[in-house]
């Protein structure tokens, strides 16, 4: 066979190829959602129970419960931290539980 040959042979076989990867992509996008996941949209509630790991809205539920974790808990810490307010001034006596009851 010829140059010539080889490479006509070469571009059918990408063109084949080619129309082969838009067929079948055409045919995933028209696939119906399979039952109980068509109304997923942006509702992440109902996308805990699949656990299906390459799933992006799976993915996406468990980005946005790290981050209400991530929030929550530095919700608490700034809490249960002592403000300003509550810590003794620079020559003054601390104030609080450990002068309770005692007498001086």
């Amino acid at each position: 066979m010829s140059k010539g040959g080889y490479i006509a042979l070469a571009v059918a076989l990408t063109v084949v190829l080619l129309a082969l990867f838009i067929v079948s992509f055409l045919l995933y996008v028209r696939q119906p959602a399979p039952k109980g996941c068509e109304n997923l949209g942006r509702d992440m509630s109902q996308c805990g129970s699949c656990e299906e790991s390459s799933c992006r809205f799976y993915r996406k539920a468990e980005e946005l419960a790290q981050k209400e974790r991530e929030e929550k808990e530095a919700k608490q810490n700034a809490s249960t931290s002592p403000s300003e307010e509550d810590k003794p001034k620079q020559g003054q006596k601390p104030t609080g539980g450990d002068s309770i009851g005692k007498e001086e």
